[in-house]
């Protein structure tokens, strides 16, 4: 599957902590850079890209069941992570 890394979202005023939080949260936020200089909001958990759509489509789906709580991770579980690393090249 190819993703586009080029579209770019505005996160502005969207509890983006990234990027609404810097220089108000010390300690859980980025300090405010100093005169002169831009924000880069680089987090890694928090990029500022899409979520893929069948990330998306996925999530829905187990949030459309009554339940949420642990569950017992499955062989087939393990096997899916374990297939996913020998379809994807880390370059």
């Amino acid at each position: 599957m190819k993703y586009d890394f080029t579209e770019l979202i505005d996160r502005h005023g969207k509890d983006a902590m990234a990027v609404d939080a810097v220089g108000k949260l010390p300690g859980f936020a980025p300090s405010k850079p100093k005169e002169g200089f831009d924000t880069i909001p680089m987090w890694v958990a928090d990029m500022n890209f899409p979520t893929a759509k069948s990330i998306q489509e996925a999530i829905i789906k187990r949030a459309q069941l009554p339940l949420f709580g642990y569950f017992q991770p499955s062989d087939a579980y393990y096997q899916a992570i374990i297939d996913w690393h020998k379809r994807i090249r880390f370059n």
